[in-house]
Parts: structure tokens; C-alpha cells; sequence
């Protein structure tokens, strides 16, 4: 986990590979927190990612999910990138496509990491309340497109409805676009 108790939030799960908390079933992908001890932590839960398999710069990422209601769930969408080329986190970026709390049943996150290594890292980002008394309980589409040419911009789509866009980032590792101009990988994770 880079070195981060807890992925430096102080998050309380133990992230597994077992049935029990990420499985696929009639076309569905569940993850599913537990209260147990495990690995030295009151919980478990899962994270996937598709690093050593699947990197991108660019493009459109979605996910059509239904996320989980209560007290100190925190199911997140998110982007790393494939190698630090630009320096630790956040130099390098990182693109938080979705982010929920379970306790705030109407609205999501969603943000950039940047500027410089940790301690110097900065980030932007929106909340978005979901119209019309939504709840993220329901299936709601989250989705990212990402330009790098010809004019670097990174726009959040919630139900093909526009939630924020920004082109205002910087790495103190390399000229602008960095870190925004290299290969991310895909996450997925219940915290």
C-alpha cells in the first residue's frame, strides 16, 4: 500500500482476493465489506485494479454502479498512474473519478491530485448533490473523458450529465500537461 498505514486515510479494511469480498454473479461485480479481523484489521473489503494489465492516457472510463448506504463506507472509482515517471504521489496524479460516503446518500466526490510530492500536493474537485432526491443506492452512471490533445482537459459525467471539468493542473516533475499525459491505471475499491 505505497508504504501508507491505512492508504495514509486511515482507512480500517483489509483489502482480500477471496469470494467473500469481490465476486462476479449473473453479469454483476460485487464488493462487499465484512466486520471480521483479518490481516490485523477489524474489516475486509476489496480493491481491484488493473495495473500490470491495462494502462491508458486519454479516453472515456465508466462504470454503471449502485453503492453501498452507511455509516463509514467510502466506495471509490479512481485512476493511479502506471509509473511515477513525474515523482511520488501526487506528482504523478491521480484522478478520483467517483467518490462516495455512505453516510451521504445524495452526492459524490470527484477530484485531481497533483503539484508536488507528498507534503507539497494540491488538489481540486466538485461535489455534485444528485438531482431530484437521487440516492447513490441507485444505478447511476460515472464516467470520465479525458483529452490530452490538442487542448488537455479532464471533464466528470454523472448520467451524461456534466458535473465539472478543469485543465488547471501542474507537476513539479515535468512542463504541463504532466502529470495528466501519461498512462493511469483503473481502480475500484470499498473502503
Amino acid at each position: 500500500q505505497y508504504g501508507l498505514d491505512g492508504w495514509g486515510n486511515n482507512e480500517l479494511q483489509y483489502y482480500t482476493a477471496r469470494t467473500t469480498n469481490a465476486r462476479v454473479a449473473n453479469g454483476m461485480l460485487s464488493i462487499t465489506a465484512r466486520k471480521e479481523s483479518y490481516g490485523g484489521q477489524g474489516y475486509t473489503s476489496a480493491r481491484l485494479t488493473t495495473r500490470g494489465h491495462f494502462a491508458q492516457t486519454g479516453g472515456r472510463f465508466e462504470m454503471r454502479a449502485a453503492l453501498p448506504l452507511g455509516q463509514g463506507l467510502w466506495p471509490a472509482f479512481w485512476m493511479l498512474p502506471a509509473t511515477s515517471e513525474y515523482g511520488g504521489w501526487a506528482a504523478s496524479g491521480e484522478i478520483d473519478i467517483m467518490e462516495a460516503r455512505g453516510q451521504q446518500s445524495d452526492r459524490v466526490v470527484t477530484t485531481i491530485h497533483y503539484g508536488d510530492s507528498w507534503p507539497g500536493n494540491q488538489s481540486s474537485g466538485t461535489t455534485l448533490t444528485l438531482p431530484n432526491g437521487g440516492s447513490i443506492a441507485d444505478f447511476h452512471e460515472y464516467a470520465l473523458e479525458w483529452d490530452v490533445e490538442p487542448t488537455p482537459q479532464l471533464r466528470w459525467y454523472v448520467d451524461d450529465r456534466l458535473a465539472w471539468r478543469t485543465s488547471n493542473w501542474w507537476s513539479s516533475g515535468g512542463a504541463y500537461p504532466a502529470p495528466f499525459d501519461a498512462p493511469f491505471n483503473l481502480m475500484l475499491n470499498l473502503a
